[in-house]
């Protein structure tokens, strides 16, 4: 998995690119499964890599807790 900063926003396919997938379709599928927000503007959707990491963090809390049944 590439390396996502907090401090940039990502285009779906700069982000995709970084998480080693071919497909921009395949990333905003697994961003909407874990509920982070995309920004349209225009024709381009936008990542706030700040955003990224909270929802994966938050996933990951989620899976955690279901894992532990508390």
């Amino acid at each position: 998995m590439g390396f996502i900063e907090d401090t940039k926003t990502y285009t779906l396919q700069g982000l995709s690119e970084a998480l080693g997938y071919k497909q921009a379709r395949t990333v905003e599928r697994l961003l909407e499964q874990i509920n982070c927000p995309v920004v349209r503007l225009g024709a381009k959707r936008l990542v706030s890599g700040k955003q990224f990491r909270l929802a994966v963090e938050k996933q990951q809390e989620c899976f955690n807790t279901s894992l532990h049944g508390s």
